[in-house]
């Protein structure tokens, strides 16, 4: 557990310090200590910038199920993938996400792990929703209410989609207030 207290922290501090520095020092105890104050013998911690993206306007369904059909063909006619296999993990199939702030976390696994030059690229109730993205951890934003698919595959340097997810249901609640709370 103590291990695993230095990487909390940074996590806990890198969403509320992302504008501030972080500092890390060491003391005579020879105990890690982290703050957003620099101090006597402290060093600053560079911290990843998270992945978040915002997806566009989607248009209506039914006329993008034939696209996806179309590019999932292409994607796939005539060559074998380097990947062995592609899930979203997070949000799990029929998963209820409770956000008000429209926010869907996404945690893909990939087997074996992203090859250089190719992309992960994601898909919303059949469309395309992201561009190419170099993580497996994105955090989508702007995500209305409701139930949604979202589906992931891994794009070469050509936009060649080389391997597509089995589609994930999720259901996304927000907090609605029909009448006014007492005050």
């Amino acid at each position: 557990m103590s291990k695993l207290l230095p990487l909390f922290l940074i996590v806990c501090i890198s969403t509320v310090a992302q504008a501030a520095g972080v500092y890390r020092w060491v003391d005579n105890d020879g105990q890690i200590h982290y703050s957003d104050h620099p101090t006597n013998g402290s060093e600053s911690v560079e911290l990843r910038e998270s992945s978040v993206y915002t997806p566009r306007e989607l248009p209506d369904i039914s006329q993008d199920e034939e696209a996806a059909d179309t590019d999932e063909e292409e994607g796939l006619e005539g060559e074998e993938s380097v990947y062995e296999s592609l899930r979203v993990v997070v949000p799990e199939n029929d998963e209820t996400v409770r956000s008000n702030e429209r926010q869907v976390r996404v945690s893909i696994e990939l087997q074996p792990g992203l090859a250089e030059g190719h992309k992960i690229r994601l898909y919303l109730d059949g469309s395309k929703a992201s561009g190419e993205l170099p993580t497996t951890q994105v955090t989508l934003q702007n995500v209305e209410r409701g139930t949604h698919s979202l589906a992931v595959a891994v794009v070469d340097a050509t936009d060649r989609e080389l391997i597509r997810s089995q589609a994930t249901t999720f259901h996304l609640q927000r907090l609605a207030v029909l009448k006014p709370l007492p005050q």
